[in-house]
């Protein structure tokens, strides 16, 4: 029986926020050997689809290390080291592999590591010799291409909200079987493509992205090819790679150079198709306010997972002044700590900035914050956002939390005590990927315009590293050119 390592390490790094992320910011999610399975097989995660692959071909799965953060600033230099370490010594432990299943993010920076998902596929490399090695990546990468240097194949899953996680996993564990059962040689070609679009604008269920996901999976009905991703990026990480990627795994160069550079024109020609014009907060609060539907707000400059911090109140603000039924999230450690030294049933002053400014709160609630998530995203994998309160003010209700957690699942208020169902609106701090959870329980989604360091306007945002030129902050003319993996 073939014994194939699997290992996942996973971070968003938003290069606009202060701070940074330590070693402690992986503390709930931070598994090693036996404990990645226990947690994440039967998971809708890129892991859980190793398990699934690696059983239909009977390979003996060596899970050494899977931790993942949620989107923040930048990782700390000692962080970065600490995750290199771990990889080391759970590798070393499980002994010889016979091949290798890899999951990153794509958008992970480190201190003084622009492209630190890079040069984890090369430190994994180092650790299991020339044996075959498939990468997953998500698909708001920032495809660097030293990547290609380590990988034997790498792919990403299609869809964002991403439902397909543990389906991209399962095609990784096809490209390993090819090389490892089946003999055949893989060639991946990777084309950079000189765009950048807000989260707002990559949900696949609209256009552009649409018609280009369908684009490449049409490729895997050739033989030829083995998987075809479309990278979207992500806008929030000041690094040379930012921008969009073409990627095809194929059994010959030719056809993985034809489809890549067929695709890339496509993300070009259709570039067009990102721009979007979004609701300013007074007009979309105004909307969700009629009531007799349940609304749901996205606060895309608050984006927790865009790597925002989650504690914004300006649509809180401005949905309390409606006197409407509506309940948000707001990350704040410190208010936590008040409402737990007031007590239960006690009062506490809120900051919601204006038109509100200082209000007052009702303790209305305790909880661990620990919570499943029930829908496609991320279906039967645990969250916490450490301890909860639930604070009444007024009409409006406040689940406050100490760690940034992404509502992309409306477990995560039923968990603090909110039926989202009894509300007129729900304020979500997140963008594209609130919608697989939150679209069977809201009437309508609305994104809006609001400011912070995931802003849609992207303009506002300091790009002082990117490559340049990049749509639609320049004006060009472009023509497109491959990078490919070690062969």
């Amino acid at each position: 029986m073939a014994r194939v390592g699997c290992a996942s390490v996973f971070h968003e790094s938003n290069t606009h926020v202060s701070g940074a992320t330590d070693i402690d910011s992986f503390g709930s999610q931070w598994y090693e050997t036996d404990a990645v399975l226990d947690a994440l097989a039967g998971t809708n995660s890129v892991v859980g689809g190793f398990v699934t692959g690696s059983a239909n071909w009977a390979f003996d799965l060596v899970p050494t290390l899977a931790c993942a953060a949620t989107p923040a600033a930048p990782l700390t230099h000692d962080c970065f080291q600490e995750i290199k370490r771990a990889l080391e010594s759970t590798i070393v432990s499980q002994g010889p592999l016979d091949g290798f299943l890899l999951e990153l993010h794509g958008a992970m920076v480190a201190e003084a590591v622009k492209a630190a998902d890079a040069d984890l596929v090369a430190h994994v490399r180092s650790l299991i010799g020339p044996v075959p090695l498939v990468t997953v990546v998500d698909p708001h990468c920032n495809f660097a291409p030293e990547m290609l240097e380590s990988t034997d194949a790498l792919v990403a899953y299609r869809q964002n909200p991403h439902v397909d996680m543990a389906a991209a996993g399962e095609r990784a564990v096809e490209l390993l079987a090819a090389m490892m059962v089946d003999g055949k040689h893989l060639y991946t070609r990777a084309v950079q493509v000189p765009i950048v679009a807000p989260a707002i604008a990559q949900a696949t269920a609209d256009q552009p992205l649409h018609a280009l996901v369908a684009q490449a999976a049409s490729y895997e009905a050739d033989r030829a090819v083995g998987a075809a991703s479309v990278l979207f990026g992500y806008a929030y990480a000041d690094t040379p790679h930012l921008g969009m990627t073409a990627v095809v795994v194929a059994g010959t160069a030719a056809s993985a150079e034809r489809c890549a550079l067929a695709l890339a024109r496509s993300c070009w020609t259709r570039r067009r198709e990102f721009e979007r014009t979004l609701l300013e907060p007074a007009e979309a609060v105004a909307l969700a306010a009629r009531g007799g539907r349940l609304v749901a707000l996205a606060d895309t400059g608050d984006n927790i997972g865009g790597g925002a911090a989650g504690n914004s109140t300006l649509l809180a603000s401005h949905a309390f002044a409606t006197r409407a039924q509506f309940a948000t999230t707001v990350c704040d450690r410190e208010l936590v700590e008040r409402a737990r030294g007031a007590g239960l049933g006690s009062t506490i002053r809120i900051d919601l900035g204006p038109p509100s400014d200082v209000v007052e709160g009702l303790v209305g609630g305790f909880s661990d914050g620990s919570f499943v998530h029930r829908g496609p995203v991320s279906n039967g994998v645990r969250f916490n956002m450490g301890e909860t309160v639930l604070a009444h003010a007024g009409a409006l209700r406040l689940i406050i939390h100490s760690r940034p957690v992404m509502p992309n699942d409306p477990a995560l208020f039923q968990s603090a005590g909110v039926d989202p169902r009894s509300q007129a609106g729900v304020i979500l701090k997140g963008a594209a990927a609130v919608r697989a959870g939150w679209s069977a329980v809201a009437a309508e989604i609305l994104d809006v315009a609001t400011p912070g360091p995931t802003t849609s306007r992207l303009s506002e945002l300091e790009m002082s590293h990117v490559r340049r030129p990049l749509w639609p902050l320049d004006a060009f003319d472009w023509e497109p050119t491959s990078h490919r993996t070690r062969e």
